[in-house]
């Protein structure tokens, strides 16, 4: 599947990767934030994708 797809799936309608964190907004206003300094693309994708 394709990842813009997935993101809509999911109700993510952004996602900001700065200065080793990463910011994930959902279209019900809940922000999540990650230090990635370290991880993984796969990590990171994980991260911004679980239910």
């Amino acid at each position: 599947m394709e990842l813009d797809k997935l993101l809509k799936k999911r109700s993510i309608i952004s996602c900001t990767i700065k200065d080793g964190i990463c910011i994930v907004q959902y279209a019900s206003k809940e922000m999540k934030l990650l230090d990635i300094s370290g991880m993984s693309i796969a990590e990171v994708l994980d991260f911004i994708l679980e239910e």
